[in-house]
């Protein structure tokens, strides 16, 4: 699933129904967050919240293509040891 600046933004209620259908299914998630320039707090509460979801739900949420300036964001927070990144270039 592809987040680019509408979803990070204003399109983020429609990610998080999105999430929210995806995970109800029990299925694994892979976010692609190659065309998020910046990690606002609402679509990192979303990501922690589908996170949270998931692992309820017996699967999870990968994120991957992370931009440096994303990973560095979650490197600071410590959620670096809780998301599943599958790499982060």
């Amino acid at each position: 699933m592809a987040i680019d600046g509408e979803a990070a933004g204003p399109g983020l209620p429609a990610l998080a129904e999105r999430l929210s259908h995806a995970l109800a299914d029990g299925a694994d998630v892979v976010l692609d967050l190659a065309d998020v320039e910046r990690l606002s707090s609402s679509l990192l509460a979303t990501i922690v919240a589908a996170d949270k979801t998931a692992r309820a739900n017996g699967c999870r949420i990968r994120l991957r293509r992370l931009r440096e300036n994303v990973a560095r964001t979650l490197a600071r927070t410590g959620l670096d040891g809780r998301l599943h990144i599958v790499d982060g270039a």
